[in-house]
């Protein structure tokens, strides 16, 4: 009898031991395997509307030891805006590749570091989380889009825990996360020369240990460049997508001419007749990596 109850003690710690499961992912100053975009020059959105380079850093299970800065001056217009780095960068940091399939189904909890250079900014900050396919080579859906920080002070702000959207990922698959700039504590204040400031790649537990905290348990493998060759999927069209691809010849011109009512490759989302054209001369050049949607019609990953 005694036996038992020690079991039974033992499962009731290991199960209070598996709730506690989460995986802390820390925005880093470092680049991704993924390399920089082959598809790149985005203009931003908001309160930030340059044009520049997207450049994809690295989110990582381990913490870095000194915080780096991403500051820009945001305009009068009204936010959400993508934030800016001085080095003239849209930054977004991506996960490492899982080892392991996933649904990602868990609260998720976020801390950012931010400042303003006046108080009258009223600026905050929010998270962005995506799913990365890599069966796709590019972004396919929104994980969750976190609540408000409290406005901008240079501390460590917390966002309360709040559940995603319900994913499905494989192994494989990578997490990507954007920082937005947002209005909190009174009108907005953006005026192109107020500046507003994101930390990150501190040590954990410090000011700019930037994160987002997972309830589930992620395991993730080397981070290799793992995007999607434009030669290697020629062979995965549909048998009609095949066919009206050998209807029009190899080149540009043709393309531009006659563009296909559909975007022939399968593994390219949001494709319509009317982005089509966009979608095959694109794909034919550079592969399916990170091209325009699903981001609610901004520009590629």
């Amino acid at each position: 009898m005694k036996i038992l109850r020690l079991l039974f003690v033992f499962g009731l710690f290991a199960l209070g031991q598996a709730a506690e499961a989460q995986t802390k992912l820390f925005l880093r100053n470092a680049i991704s395997g993924l390399g920089r975009p082959l598809v790149n020059s985005y203009t931003g959105y908001g309160c930030n509307g340059t044009t520049a380079d997207r450049e994809r850093f690295l989110a990582n299970t381990t913490a870095g030891s000194a915080a780096a800065s991403f500051t820009f001056a945001p305009t009068s217009t009204a936010p959400p805006c993508h934030i800016f780095n001085t080095s003239f960068t849209y930054p977004l940091f991506f996960s490492p590749p899982l080892s392991a399939g996933v649904t990602i189904s868990g609260n998720i909890d976020f801390n950012i570091t931010c400042s303003e250079s006046a108080t009258a900014t009223n600026a905050g900050m929010r998270m962005i989380v995506y799913r990365w396919s890599v069966k796709v080579g590019g972004v396919v859906s929104t994980i969750i889009t976190s609540a408000n920080t409290a406005e901008c002070n240079g501390t460590r702000l917390a966002i309360a825990a709040a559940a995603p959207t319900s994913t499905v990922m494989d192994a494989g698959d990578r997490l990507v996360f954007l920082v937005e700039v947002t209005n909190v504590g009174g009108a907005w204040g953006g005026n192109s020369t107020r500046t507003v400031t994101m930390q990150a790649d501190a040590a954990s537990g410090s000011t700019g240990d930037t994160f987002a905290n997972f309830a589930n348990t992620l395991s993730f493998a080397a981070d290799i460049n793992n995007g999607r060759a434009l030669v290697s999927r020629v062979f995965e069209l549909d048998e009609p997508s095949r066919k009206a691809m050998q209807r029009r010849s190899s080149t540009r011109a043709a393309w531009t001419s006659q563009p296909p009512r559909t975007c022939p490759w399968k593994f390219l989302t949001g494709c319509s007749r009317s982005n089509s054209l966009t979608c095959a001369s694109i794909s034919r050049e550079t592969g399916a990596t990170l091209l325009r949607p699903p981001l609610g019609g901004r520009s590629s990953l």
